[in-house]
Protein backbone atom coordinates (compact mmCIF):
# COMPACT_ATOMS: atom_id res chain seq x y z
CA UNK A 1 0.00 0.00 0.00
CA UNK A 2 1.23 3.31 -1.06
CA UNK A 3 2.21 6.26 1.57
CA UNK A 4 -0.50 8.80 -0.41
CA UNK A 5 -3.19 5.50 -0.45
CA UNK A 6 -2.79 4.70 3.16
CA UNK A 7 -4.81 4.86 5.76
CA UNK A 8 -4.19 5.91 9.92
CA UNK A 9 -4.96 2.92 12.32
CA UNK A 10 -4.09 2.48 16.19
CA UNK A 11 -3.79 4.47 18.72
CA UNK A 12 -1.72 7.31 20.68
CA UNK A 13 1.24 6.28 22.53
CA UNK A 14 0.53 6.35 26.70
CA UNK A 15 1.35 9.07 28.50
CA UNK A 16 5.56 9.14 28.74
CA UNK A 17 5.76 7.82 25.44
CA UNK A 18 6.02 9.38 21.96
CA UNK A 19 2.22 9.37 20.46
CA UNK A 20 2.39 7.62 17.42
CA UNK A 21 0.19 5.76 15.28
CA UNK A 22 0.63 3.16 12.33
CA UNK A 23 0.24 4.94 8.38
CA UNK A 24 0.44 2.61 5.95
CA UNK A 25 2.51 0.09 7.39
CA UNK A 26 4.77 3.05 8.85
CA UNK A 27 5.02 4.55 12.48
CA UNK A 28 3.50 8.52 12.16
CA UNK A 29 4.97 10.53 15.21
CA UNK A 30 2.45 13.04 16.48
CA UNK A 31 3.07 16.00 17.85
CA UNK A 32 1.85 19.01 19.42
CA UNK A 33 2.75 22.79 17.99
CA UNK A 34 1.83 26.27 18.63
CA UNK A 35 1.38 28.79 16.48
CA UNK A 36 5.22 30.01 15.06
CA UNK A 37 6.36 26.37 16.80
CA UNK A 38 7.81 24.14 13.83
CA UNK A 39 9.48 21.12 13.36
CA UNK A 40 12.38 20.55 11.51
CA UNK A 41 12.46 17.42 8.81
CA UNK A 42 15.46 15.91 7.57
CA UNK A 43 18.01 18.79 8.74
CA UNK A 44 16.50 20.83 5.69
CA UNK A 45 12.67 20.98 6.08
CA UNK A 46 11.05 23.28 8.14
CA UNK A 47 7.46 23.15 8.94
CA UNK A 48 5.52 26.30 10.56
CA UNK A 49 2.42 26.75 12.38
CA UNK A 50 1.38 29.97 10.94
CA UNK A 51 -2.15 30.26 11.95
CA UNK A 52 -5.10 28.23 13.38
CA UNK A 53 -8.68 29.87 12.63
CA UNK A 54 -11.52 27.01 13.69
CA UNK A 55 -11.20 23.67 12.30
CA UNK A 56 -8.43 24.84 9.61
CA UNK A 57 -4.79 24.88 10.49
CA UNK A 58 -2.29 27.10 7.59
CA UNK A 59 1.47 25.60 8.00
CA UNK A 60 4.38 27.50 6.48
CA UNK A 61 6.66 25.26 4.60
CA UNK A 62 10.41 26.19 4.26
CA UNK A 63 12.31 23.72 1.73
CA UNK A 64 15.23 23.53 -0.46
CA UNK A 65 13.66 24.50 -4.13
CA UNK A 66 14.69 21.32 -5.47
CA UNK A 67 12.40 18.88 -2.77
CA UNK A 68 8.79 19.16 -3.89
CA UNK A 69 6.01 20.28 -1.84
CA UNK A 70 2.19 19.36 -2.77
CA UNK A 71 -1.05 19.13 -0.93
CA UNK A 72 -1.74 15.14 -0.85
CA UNK A 73 -4.75 15.59 -3.34
CA UNK A 74 -2.15 17.17 -5.91
CA UNK A 75 0.48 14.86 -4.91
CA UNK A 76 -2.13 11.83 -5.82
CA UNK A 77 -3.25 13.05 -9.37
CA UNK A 78 0.85 13.71 -10.14
CA UNK A 79 1.56 10.67 -9.19
CA UNK A 80 -1.47 9.15 -11.20
CA UNK A 81 -0.57 11.43 -14.20
CA UNK A 82 -3.53 13.57 -14.26
CA UNK A 83 -1.33 16.41 -14.04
Amino acid sequence: MDRLGAGLRGTPGKAGRQAGLFYGGERMLILTRKVNESIVIGGNIEVMVVLIQGDKVKLGILAPLEVPVHRKEIARRIRDGDQ
